[in-house]
């Protein structure tokens, strides 16, 4: 009877363990075999409402000026921010990377919404991302506030947890944002529950992204046709 291949398998070890030398029993060299690894936790799923889109609308030409500062918009779109993690509580972080960085203006103030109703100025190029460019001009610069934290129906707050290149601290060391600005250095920005030095553990995270934005000169633009403003990011999500 022909023998299946797992039985023939199993002879041929048998064989080979019945015709080893002696010295196969003595003391030999040995090394360690490791099976490692991570088991992460579900991806999160990342949601912008209003199709991730801060959208100004119709600017009228005739308005943009040579302001010292610039051509402050004065209004600020919101963009709804939803980080579902299904059944799976974990700890997140974001940042906001610039996609068009080489179209900045440097110089420029831009007001940034830190809450409903209150704006403060901005002339960090780091918490600055570009607005893109047209005709080969630079069109401005905007910011990017994150306000109203909420982790699973509880309000919270947003707090900065590591610096560029540096190591990771909790928002109790002060290391908080400055205006609520997301920033274009890598800084991570995370969900803290009230009162507490870690970061929240949770499966629904929601803010709210709001966008102050200031157009460069009008010398310094071409206006003779249509212009569109191209800001663009990547929002990312870490898990801590």
């Amino acid at each position: 009877m022909k023998l299946k291949p797992r039985h023939a398998i199993a002879l041929c070890a048998l064989t080979l363990l019945a015709s080893q030398p002696a010295w196969a029993s003595r003391p030999m060299s040995q090394a360690e075999l490791k099976v490692i690894g991570t088991i992460f936790p579900t991806a999160c799923s990342v949601i912008l409402g209003n199709s991730g889109e801060a959208n100004y609308g119709n600017i009228p030409s005739g308005m943009l000026l040579d302001y010292q500062h610039g051509n402050e918009l004065p209004w600020s779109p919101i963009v709804p921010l939803t980080i579902d993690c299904g059944s799976h509580p974990t700890q997140v972080a974001i940042t906001l990377t610039d996609n068009v960085p080489e179209s900045r203006v440097d110089h420029l103030v831009v007001k940034v919404p830190v809450s409903s109703g209150t704006f403060v100025d901005s002339d960090s190029s780091k918490k600055m991302f570009g607005l893109g460019m047209s005709n080969d001009k630079k069109l401005g610069a905007y910011a990017v506030a994150i306000n109203k934290g909420v982790v699973d129906a509880v309000p919270s707050s947003l707090g900065l947890i590591q610096e560029a290149g540096g190591s990771v601290r909790s928002p109790a060391d002060g290391q908080w944002l400055k205006a609520n600005q997301l920033s274009d250095d890598k800084d991570l920005v995370t969900w803290a529950m009230p009162g507490s030095s870690e970061p929240a553990i949770g499966t629904l995270f929601t803010a709210e992204l709001a966008t102050g934005t200031t157009i460069n000169y009008a010398s310094e633009l071409d206006l003779s046709s249509e212009v569109k403003l191209g800001g663009n990011a990547t929002l990312t999500v870490y898990y801590l």
